[in-house]
This record gives structure tokens, sequence and C-alpha cells, in this order.
């Protein structure tokens, strides 16, 4: 598995998390597949999006906790897209999480063209 990390200071909608989260996925698979140097690191070959993880962590302008309704983390793993708002009563339950397949998202997004 691979994985990136990004961190975004302002609100993100939904649809545009989620073409950030596909678009990131499609160049990271693009740049392993194509790269030699890569396969020799490689238990499977090609990656696809079981292979990789991608998180989108979401602040506001001055680096504050974004709560609910806005969306906190956007994620990619296993395949799946999450999307996870936080609670102000505690930081460490989020009051909501929605997941979709990356089949549906791609599904979602050409649809929305």
């Amino acid at each position: 598995t691979m994985g990136l990390c990004f961190q975004i200071q302002r609100p993100v909608s939904k649809e545009e998390g989620r073409k950030l989260l596909i678009d990131c996925a499609e160049e990271l698979l693009s740049q392993i597949n194509t790269h030699p140097d890569f396969q020799q690191f490689m238990h499977e070959y090609p990656f696809t999006v079981k292979n990789i993880e991608i998180e989108v962590y979401v602040s506001t302008e001055t680096g504050g906790t974004i709560y609910h309704p806005e969306i906190a983390i956007f994620s990619l793993v296993n395949g799946q897209l999450c999307y996870r708002t936080n609670t102000p009563e505690n930081r460490y339950i989020f009051f909501s999480k929605e997941k979709e397949t990356y089949k549906e998202a791609l599904r979602i997004i050409e649809e929305s063209k």
C-alpha cells in the first residue's frame, strides 16, 4: 500500500472533495504503474485503488477544526471513499460518516458533467 496525506485550509464541498480524491488516485496510480523504479518494491502489479490510500484533512483558513455539516476528512481507503464530519462535543468521535465505492464516485462525477 502507498498513501498520500494532504491538508486544505478552507471548507471543501463533498463534490469538490470527491473529485480531488479521484484525480489524486488516478495520478498516483499512473505515476506508480508507469515508473519501473517502483516495480521492484511492489508485491502486486499493477497497483489499483485497493493498493493506495489518500486522506485530505480540512480545517478553517486559520487552521481551526471544521465541524458538521462541513466535511473534515475526505479519504480513499481500500477502494472506498469516505466523508467524515466532526462534532464539537467530542473531538474523538465523528458526527457523521458516509461511504461510497470508487466506482460509484466515478459515476457521480461523470453524471455531473
